[in-house]
């Protein structure tokens, strides 16, 4: 399979006026208005040829002790570098960065012991380092998603989270729409106190059974998703689309707020694994803000960046997981042609319209 991440996405919420705002890659994709075609764009590694020096940084850390160095960091006007084995954190520490363009802030992306700053002065810097010591930035490559057929049919039961309403709802909608899969869905609320909820369910054209349950708590999912087996068959695709999103500045941020939205973005999709047997496909939603950071999003982007590495370990035991980082408008075709692509698994990062802004 290709694992990859992929191009996409349009800025909102609370932002910068400059452009420095923009989220992607350079080249990261964008949409054509006049065709509607999506372009897309893959990573490769290429040497990196500017001066680095050997220094410390904070290696693998928590929530906990991320948001306590990156406070120190803002308060001391210090340079911020994060050791780790993968990107998880780099949208929390480029969303930081956005916030506050005054810091040196980098990520190091490492297999073994050699610790390298990203580049010295201010800015935001990303930078692999192999068991050689060689270090490798990253470079877009051009993509295209070719025509196929969606792996789900009639037999398949699909279990959405956050599957009630809103884009969870329309992607659900559509997928059982276009397959004739059967629809496991929950969500937070009960139909019979949100008129919306029940008003989405009730447009539903294919069958499907919906279960209240709470992402935050294990033991309501579990139940949760027993209750939707009994109704309509044993689960053999995941799509996690349930999540919180609150944005707020840095400085503004409370010491529970991370937990808060890692608890269903993280904790929500290894209850959906703990509880699922061996599904076929998993598929989760999350945010280009997650890799590529958005001011006043920190907090979103680390618990969707937390998210994207728990689903590439569940690689090991599901057959495909695709992660989906949509930007601010989701698109339900775009859903469907994704899950057409059948050797496409690991990250798509969706982006249309404005160029993207460098990461540097």
């Amino acid at each position: 399979m290709r694992s990859i991440i992929r191009a996409v996405q349009r800025d909102h919420g609370c932002r910068r006026p400059d452009a420095a705002q923009r989220t992607g890659p350079p080249g990261s994709g964008e949409e054509d208005p006049a065709s509607g075609v999506v372009r897309c764009f893959g990573e490769r590694p290429v040497p990196y040829d500017e001066p680095v020096e050997e220094s410390g940084a904070l290696v693998e850390p928590s929530p906990g002790e991320l948001l306590a160095a990156a406070r120190g960091a803002v308060a001391e006007g210090s340079p911020l570098i994060v050791a780790a084995r993968s990107d998880a954190y780099a949208g929390f520490l480029r969303s930081l960065w956005l916030e506050h363009p005054e810091l040196a802030v980098g990520l190091v992306m490492t297999t073994g012991d050699v610790v390298t700053p990203v580049g010295p002065g201010p800015g935001y810097h990303e930078l692999s380092v192999d068991e050689r010591g060689g270090v490798w930035r990253r470079e877009s490559v051009p993509l295209e998603l070719p025509e196929g057929e969606i792996p789900l049919g009639p037999d398949d039961v699909v279990l959405v989270s956050g599957g009630g309403k809103g884009f969870g709802h329309a992607c659900a909608k559509a997928l059982g729409e276009a397959t004739g899969a059967r629809l496991a869905l929950f969500g937070r609320s009960e139909p019979d106190d949100d008129p919306a909820l029940a008003a989405d369910l009730g447009a539903l054209t294919t069958d499907y059974a919906y279960e209240p349950a709470d992402l935050g708590d294990s033991l309501a999912v579990a139940h949760a998703v027993r209750a939707l087996e009994e109704r309509l068959g044993q689960v053999t695709a995941i799509v996690h689309a349930g999540g919180v999103n609150r944005p707020a500045r840095f400085s503004e941020l409370k010491d529970g707020e991370i937990a808060l939205h890692v608890a269903p973005k993280v904790g929500g999709l290894e209850a959906l694994l703990a509880v699922v047997e061996r599904p076929r496909l998993v598929v989760t939603f999350g945010s280009a803000a997650g890799r590529y950071g958005r001011a006043c999003g920190s907090h979103v982007a680390l618990a969707n960046g937390l998210m994207r590495d728990r689903a590439r370990k569940a690689g090991s035991l599901v057959r495909r997981v695709l992660t989906i980082e949509w930007g601010s408008e989701g698109r339900c075709d775009l859903f469907l042609r994704l899950l057409a692509v059948s050797d496409l698994s690991g990250t798509v990062s969706v982006r249309t319209g404005e160029d993207p802004h460098p990461q540097k």
